[in-house]
């Protein structure tokens, strides 16, 4: 259920909703004057949201600083959250969509022995199932990559952040282990 509020939540907080809302309201209303406001605000909604340097520039205020490499000390587990990809059914492959920074960063982590293993979290994050079962797949391309099948491990449960925190800290606790843990991920996820 929190899955698919989630989703529906998701959908009313985008941008496009908003402007839909406000010229759907000007047909609705029937003052004049308030159908002005309403078409200037939903032009200028259009303008702000549809021009992504604004967008991105609104986006970087909300967007945890990111931590260089260099400083990043020694770590058992490096866990990357999933919802970077997207299945393509013509080529049964993955695609890499936004968010794709966070593999790349753990293939460079775990290369330069900042981290020991890679714990890739997510099944997919449709409504739908399209297929993808994202880190198993992911897996797969990073074994190709070279990266020893022992040191990736997978949670392929989650479909959504939340979830991925639950599923991880179980797959975390059948280590019988206590890790030392690093978060993977965007910024803008975070």
């Amino acid at each position: 259920m929190f899955f698919i509020l989630s989703k529906l939540l998701s959908f009313l907080l985008q941008p496009f909703f908003w402007v839909f809302i406000t010229l759907l309201s000007i047909l609705i209303v029937k003052r004049i004057d308030l159908k002005i406001k309403l078409l200037k605000i939903s032009v200028v909604m259009i303008l702000l949201f549809s021009n992504t340097v604004i967008f991105l520039e609104f986006a970087r205020l909300w967007e945890v600083d990111g931590q260089e490499i260099g400083s990043v000390g020694q770590h058992d587990v490096g866990i990357v959250l999933g919802g970077m990809t997207e299945y393509n059914n013509d080529f049964d492959r993955l695609s890499i969509r936004r968010g794709g920074d966070r593999i790349w960063q753990a293939i460079q982590l775990y290369k330069l022995g900042k981290i020991k293993k890679i714990l890739i979290s997510g099944a997919n994050g449709h409504l739908i199932d399209k297929g993808l079962q994202e880190s198993i797949q992911l897996k797969k391309d990073l074994v190709i990559l070279g990266i020893p099948e022992e040191d990736i491990i997978t949670e392929c449960i989650s479909k959504n952040t939340y979830e991925n925190a639950i599923e991880s800290r179980k797959v975390l606790a059948q280590l019988n282990t206590k890790p030392s843990v690093l978060l993977i991920t965007s910024a803008m996820h975070m």
